[in-house]
């Protein structure tokens, strides 16, 4: 959008949008992901939705991926433009020039698997009071995978090592230790069934997924990328508490859930699902956004359900705080 001289500003005014995705092989993609407005009140002005309005950055990222059998690579240009001035500089999201990352698994022996997650990211910072630099990630692992057709039991044990060579806004190098931490995993489950009416199947899957992460003081370290996502199912199931790279959590716990299908076996066709789950917290929680140690013993119990029929899909879901 372009607009040669506003009436009010005097100035010219624009938007640009450019997206680009390209599939150089099956393997291998690009996908560019531009924004950019001529001013900070463009959008106030021009936009007719309230996402519009209350956007407070637009993305600008490149990000060339590679997948080869269970390996994927990545390379990503990302920055944001802030439109919402009241936002500090120093409050600004870091911008990753580039962020290299490598993913994957390899058979060893018969269910036994290695494992590796490790990326290599540089961060830059608009303004000049930031701490900035490289962070490196190198996190090796091995999975015992066994299953049959009514359960499964994957042990698994990982070491995340993590490395920053940073500097302060002034350039001047910010001594910051490395991090070294293991961490174990065992996830469990049943799949028990039966038939209703109508040749339908219903499912009944207990599941038991425990983590163990030892505490490591991790205040020294800077936060680029770290946030703490929404408490959901899914979270209940990851090895890290946090999103980003930056902190991991300590972990002594289980999580405990169960979810109920109706199936059509000859489709595969799931016209229902119902999931309900809660962790059990064996010790305190130390390494937390605020520094002081969560205490309670168990988390929110989170219950979701969906039901589909012909075109329509309904969902809920639920967060209850015991306490």
């Amino acid at each position: 959008n372009y607009l040669h001289e506003d009436n009010i500003t005097l100035e010219e005014r624009y938007s640009l949008k450019y997206l680009q995705q390209t599939k150089f092989t099956n393997s291998i993609r690009l996908k560019v992901d531009y924004n950019d407005v001529s001013d900070t009140e463009y959008l106030q002005d021009f936009s007719s939705s309230l996402l519009g309005t209350s956007t407070t950055h637009l993305s600008q990222s490149a990000d060339l991926a590679a997948s080869f059998t269970d390996w994927h690579m990545s390379a990503l240009l990302q920055k944001y433009e802030t439109l919402d001035l009241t936002i500090a500089e120093s409050d600004r999201p870091y911008r990753m020039l580039p962020k290299l990352a490598v993913k994957g698994d390899e058979e060893l022996l018969d269910n036994l698997n290695f494992t590796l997650a490790s990326e290599w990211v540089n961060f830059v910072h608009e303004d000049n009071v930031n701490i900035e630099g490289p962070r490196f990630i190198f996190q090796p692992g091995i999975k015992l995978a066994l299953r049959d057709s009514a359960w499964f039991l994957k042990p698994a044990i990982e070491f995340n090592h993590t490395q920053y060579n940073v500097s302060d806004g002034g350039g001047a190098k910010i001594d910051t230790r490395d991090r070294n931490i293991p961490i174990t995993s065992i996830d469990s489950g049943l799949f028990l069934e039966r038939f209703i009416p109508n040749d339908l199947i219903l499912t009944l899957e207990p599941r038991l997924f425990y983590l163990y992460i030892p505490f490591e003081d991790q205040d020294d370290l800077p936060l680029f990328d770290t946030s703490v996502p929404e408490f959901s199912l899914l979270q209940m199931f990851r090895t890290n508490r946090f999103n980003g790279g930056d902190r991991i959590g300590d972990a002594n716990q289980v999580t405990a859930a169960l979810r109920s299908r109706i199936i059509n076996p000859a489709t595969g066709y799931e016209y229902m699902r119902a999931s309900i789950g809660q962790i059990y917290y064996f010790d305190d929680r130390r390494v937390t956004p605020t520094g002081i140690p969560e205490t309670s013993k168990s988390s929110d119990v989170i219950g979701e359900i969906s039901g589909i029929l012909g075109n329509w899909t309904a969902t809920a879901g639920m967060q209850w705080d015991i306490e």
